[in-house]
């Protein structure tokens, strides 16, 4: 008997990257594998640091289920979780917000007053710096929804070197940004205020019954729930596909940042040389370090090195009202499926030697028994979104013990003085691309 359950597919990019899909099916036989079971694998896999959800429902059954791998991975240092939940229909009772609020996490609730408008995604996103794995389907964060159901979803799993994953990645953040850059006037920061709120306005129920679910006003009108609109405005609804809609109210969801691209180039690989022309004036410069940046553009440089899709703690973003977590105030140098001459970097040895090798390198010594960290000093160039924020000394530091037994990265550049730059804006998701500048001993670090 085939198990149809979780049989994989496997396809290949065209880089010969693997992206590995599956199917989740459950509640048909005893072969189903739940979401709920993979939701809790995946917390407790190493691989994976930040973790992000958009579900419509969520119950507290669904989260005692999932209660200690989620809260384990949520407190642990150096990982984040955010959680999106809905409030429609009725699905999302008072005593899972009160479990959800306890727990003290990151959680935030999507409402809108417009009657025509559900929240009704079910998307769990595991990211790691190397890995990432998203489920998409049709379970709620219920205990029917996880495990009893019958349920189908999508398990898409890839690495950091598959640009099509990758793609499939920016998309999903690009369609949530407006989420994740906390200027959404739909979604509020979970808080006792708010669960009072919208039981008061009869928006959550104080338990879940299922009578109430697939109701969000009793006549498709506004009259249910209109007091909220100074937290949760009437956003509107999209046109329906054919249909003169022109009346209707239309909430325009603002981007994260703009998009430049250094003049004269186009797509490239790893090492090629780049012949780089002027660039659009940014305004004063009296204030900054270092050449300006029509003198710094006009020379030609080499892209050593791109990362893509930059997770929160290389970005050093925190999201508002986040615990427990700080910035690392670290670029981690990871492999990030660069290729250099058709073969992907070698960490161990790349940064350090190939590309840091012509810097006066000293060691640092350190106790515990601890073997001398590697220290190194750069001048980096540096533009965000086409701002130019000129030159910065930085510090690199290498440590092949990093790796041992972790899977780690050995080298780390140091944002130092730049760090206020970097925070400046949040450019998590974007991408970083750096650049050697041999006739000026220094580096370019370009994000966009």
């Amino acid at each position: 008997m085939v198990n149809y359950s979780y049989k994989r597919k496997f396809i290949v990019s065209i880089r010969g990257v693997i992206m590995e899909i599956s199917f989740l099916g459950q509640g048909l036989n005893e072969h189903s594998r739940p979401v709920g079971d993979v939701l809790i694998e995946s917390f407790q896999d190493d691989r994976y640091s930040r973790f992000f959800s958009s579900v419509a429902f969520v119950t507290e059954g669904g989260v005692n289920r999932i209660l200690e791998a989620y809260d384990n991975f949520s407190s642990t240092n150096e990982k984040s979780s955010v959680m999106f939940v809905g409030v429609d229909q009725k699905g999302t009772p008072k005593d899972a917000l009160d479990l959800l609020l306890s727990l003290g996490h990151e959680v935030y609730v999507y409402h809108n007053t417009n009657s025509n408008v559900i929240y009704h995604p079910k998307l769990y996103l595991f990211e790691g710096d190397e890995h990432f794995r998203v489920i998409i389907g049709s379970s709620n964060l219920t205990v029917t929804g996880l495990f009893r159901n019958v349920e189908t979803s999508i398990l898409i799993e890839f690495d950091a070197g598959d640009e099509e994953g990758l793609e499939f990645l920016n998309e999903i953040n690009s369609f949530y940004s407006s989420f994740l850059n906390n200027n959404n006037p739909n979604v509020q920061r979970l808080t006792e205020e708010i669960i009072e709120r919208l039981v008061s306005n009869s928006i959550v129920p104080r338990r879940f019954e299922h009578s109430n679910v697939h109701k969000k006003t009793g006549d498709g009108s506004r009259s249910e729930g209109n007091e909220l609109e100074d937290i949760f405005p009437d956003s509107g609804a999209p046109p329906e596909p054919g249909r003169n809609n022109s009346s209707a109210r239309h909430h325009t969801r603002p981007t994260s940042g703009s998009s430049t691209t250094i003049p004269g180039t186009g797509p490239s690989t790893g090492g090629s040389s780049l012949a780089l022309g002027t660039s659009p004036s940014t305004g004063s410069s009296a204030t900054l370090t270092g050449f300006p940046m029509a003198t710094v553009l006009s020379r030609t440089m080499n892209l050593v090195w791109r990362k893509s899709n930059l997770p929160r703690t290389d970005a050093q973003f925190i999201p508002p009202g986040l615990r427990r977590t700080n910035v690392t105030g670290n670029l981690r140098l990871a492999q990030a499926g660069f290729e250099v001459g058709g073969s992907r970097i070698d960490v161990n040895t790349y940064f350090r030697h190939d590309i840091f090798g012509g810097l006066t390198w000293s060691r640092r010594i350190r106790g515990g028994g601890r073997a001398p960290l590697e220290i190194a000093e750069g001048e980096f160039y540096l533009r965000i979104f086409g701002t130019w924020f000129g030159s910065y000394n930085l510090e690199i530091s290498h440590d092949l013990n990093r790796v041992s037994g972790q899977n780690n990265i050995p080298t780390i550049l140091h944002w130092g003085t730049a760090l206020r730059a970097v925070t400046s804006i949040n450019i998590t998701g974007h991408r970083l691309d750096m650049y050697q500048i041999p006739s000026l001993n220094a580096y370019f670090i370009d994000i966009q």
